[in-house]
């Protein structure tokens, strides 16, 4: 049975994080903070029980927690090219404005730098405990490099919209919904 657990972002603005489980695998999607004074972090996760991190994009609300779970962790984190050059400079710049109110340092930037994996849009990525998952990117229309994740786990689709945009601007297209499949579960943004 497929499981998902909102770690954050419900009811909130901020700390976007969801755990999918099925079948001995799990998969983060997202790790963000939360500006407010008091817990800016999701709910703590065991890093080591975990097989995916899925990065939909690079804004702090979605990122900011990520090297948190690189104290201990060693899991594979993937995004896109896009997301990954801006991490490093939002990562870093959040670390300097905010550092004393975040349980890590530039050590865990530096080792989370090391575990990313980047896919591109439409990739698909398979097989982790089982060959009943897999997932791949689709574009979001957001900002430069954020994505959609359309999650596949027992025959069941499940799509993390992340933060989107359906429009096209003068910088990006709009949102990718032609490669979305017939779906039996759906994680949306609804922020504004």
């Amino acid at each position: 049975m497929v499981t998902i657990k909102a770690l954050g972002a419900c009811g909130e603005v901020g700390r976007s994080a969801f755990l999918v489980e099925n079948d001995g695998n799990q998969v983060l999607m997202d790790y963000g903070i939360s500006m407010k004074e008091g817990s800016n972090l999701p709910i703590d996760v065991i890093p080591k029980d975990i097989n995916a991190i899925i990065l939909s994009h690079a804004h702090v609300d979605h990122s900011g927690a990520l090297p948190y779970l690189y104290i201990s962790g060693k899991t594979p984190c993937f995004m896109t090219k896009a997301s990954k050059e801006l991490i490093k400079v939002l990562l870093h710049d959040t670390l300097r404005i905010s550092g004393p109110n975040l349980p890590y340092e530039e050590v865990e930037i530096r080792k989370l730098l090391k575990y990313i994996q980047l896919l591109s849009f439409g990739d698909r990525k398979v097989n982790f405990k089982s060959n009943n998952f897999s997932f791949k990117l689709l574009d979001a229309g957001h900002i430069p490099g954020s994505a959609m994740v359309l999650v596949t786990m027992d025959g069941k689709n499940i799509l993390y919209t992340g933060d989107f945009n359906t429009r096209d601007t003068r910088l990006l297209w709009g949102a990718n919904n032609k490669d979305i499949p017939k779906l039996d579960g759906v994680i949306i943004e609804s922020t504004y």
